[in-house]
């Protein structure tokens, strides 16, 4: 897995760890159904309500757009927002142009209250540049971005040393790492201050319970997983402190989508996100959303 250059966003070993992962919630599920109490009772967890930051994947990334949209999101509680980069390394000079400017129209518009994250999911153009990913963190560096995050594919160790080292900017990476040991390297040589691990990604719960407990050896680092979804995230964020998990990442465009089937979505609301109290990972499955319409004819 390691060294071997993705041909898609997961690798094939990637596609197994996630499947085993979806067998380690669905366990974790179980036990706090058998128990009559959530996930995050069981981690011993007692935050019941968690920082959420609005991640803005989906909406216009025209500076004048993404302005009006970040200031409703700012006056709705939202002053921690997530905003992403179309343009990559193929878009030349002016695609980097148009990525700093965003950054700054938001900026400008929010203010230095705001904390500002970006995500460059350079991955989407499979053209990773490390050339190019230093010219936009130092584009960025003026307006102090909460972090950078996954500017280059995210098995190249060596190109993130260097961007790191040339620019030092905040990085926040690891949605597409799997396991602790994807992650280790990465820690030791101190290059991101975000791990960014998907508990529906990186081998379950259990596993992202190592991963922290590998975090909390590399001070100031934190952990704040892929906002995929929000049932199994909620409940690992629940369960480590606001030191080391201080926020959960809300994509405000699917998230509603992603729960339909559920007997109710969980949403974050004025920058916070209550926890579900229903037993195990949080509300249920809604089996009459699941009956097929018969056919016509």
């Amino acid at each position: 897995m390691w060294g071997i250059q993705r041909k898609s966003r997961q690798t094939e070993t990637g596609w197994e760890i996630t499947a085993w992962s979806a067998v380690d919630l669905a366990l974790w599920d179980l036990r706090g159904k058998a128990a009559n109490q959530p996930v995050w009772r069981l981690l011993k967890a007692k935050r019941t309500r968690l920082n959420a930051y609005a991640s803005m994947l989906g909406y216009s990334t025209k500076p004048a757009e993404a302005r009006k949209v970040a200031r409703e999101f700012f006056d709705r509680g939202f002053s921690r927002q997530k905003w992403f980069f179309f343009n990559g390394p193929v878009d030349g000079a002016e695609g980097l142009k148009q990525n700093i400017a965003l950054a700054e129209a938001l900026r400008e518009e929010l203010g230095p209250k705001a904390l500002l994250m970006f995500d460059g999911i350079q991955y989407v153009w499979k053209s990773a540049d490390v050339d190019y990913a230093i010219a936009l963190a130092k584009g960025l560096l003026p307006i102090k971005p909460h972090w950078l995050e996954e500017p280059l594919r995210p098995d190249d160790l060596e190109g993130y040393v260097r961007l790191k080292g040339e620019t030092g900017i905040t990085l926040a990476a690891g949605e597409h790492w799997y396991t602790r040991w994807n992650v280790r390297p990465f820690l030791e040589r101190k290059i991101v201050s975000f791990v960014q691990s998907d508990p529906e990604w990186c081998g379950g719960i259990t596993e992202w319970l190592n991963i922290c407990a590998l975090v909390k050896g590399y001070p100031g680092v934190q952990v704040i997983p892929h906002g995929h979804h929000v049932l199994a995230a909620s409940n690992c964020v629940a369960s480590q402190s606001e030191t080391l998990c201080p926020m959960l990442e809300f994509l405000f465009q699917s998230r509603a989508g992603f729960q339909h089937c559920q007997t109710r979505p969980l949403m974050a609301e004025g920058g916070y996100f209550a926890m579900a109290e229903e037993p195990g990972l949080g509300p249920t499955l809604d089996f009459a959303r699941l009956e097929l319409e018969p056919a016509s004819g």
